[in-house]
């Protein structure tokens, strides 16, 4: 989960403060609540509440595009930053996209996207993705739909390539931050098939 964070970060997606901790001869990852400021607690929400869904409810990537554009959110830098956690999604085989695993703060009189949170890879290939991309729910149909779910995001041809290009170029770097956090490439097995899969497709 730390590799994903740091490999998002690179790709310029917004992350909660993290770091590794030792713990005897294993580590921890800890991170800094992003609901919080000094002033107290910053107003929070699920997509599952912007949705109005529940435990269990199917989704899809669009659905939470459509809202987003009803509910009044600053939609351009909004729907770009979903955008970009689809795309990221999508390569490193993040297959628990549910839809409390996407957030939202209150700020500015409007409402956010929060950072990333809870990207775990699925050691699994081909296995569903909890959220669907325009219907499309494994990752060379989720692929093929990038450019259309790109215009539900008003992002232009162009501007969709340039991100997915820019996604790509930070995910094929995954080995070196894996050995920063003391993952070696033979200790990442399955996983590492996943993510160099995800940067082929992409």
């Amino acid at each position: 989960e730390a590799t994903l964070l740091d490999l998002a970060e690179a790709a310029g997606i917004s992350t909660p403060k993290h770091t590794l901790v030792g713990v005897g001869d294993k580590h921890a990852l800890v991170l800094s609540r992003f609901d919080r400021e000094a002033e107290g607690r910053i107003p929070y929400i699920s997509a599952m509440t912007l949705l109005g869904k529940h435990d269990g409810d199917e989704a899809d990537y669009v659905d939470i595009a459509h809202q987003m554009v009803r509910a009044d959110f600053h939609v351009g830098k909004n729907l770009a930053a979903l955008f970009d956690r689809v795309v990221f999604g999508l390569m490193v085989n993040n297959t628990d996209d549910h839809l409390r695993n996407h957030g939202f703060l209150r700020v500015d009189h409007g409402w956010a996207l929060s950072p990333a949170f809870d990207l775990n890879p699925d050691p699994v290939a081909g296995r569903p993705r909890r959220t669907s991309v325009l219907g499309a729910r494994v990752l060379e149909d989720s692929a093929r739909v990038l450019y259309d779910f790109a215009g539900e995001c008003r992002l232009s041809d162009h501007q969709a390539a340039q991100r997915i290009s820019a996604i790509v170029r930070a995910g094929s770097h995954w080995r070196e931050h894996a050995a920063r956090n003391g993952l070696r490439e033979h200790a990442s097995g399955e996983i590492g098939a996943r993510l160099d899969e995800g940067v082929a497709a992409l």
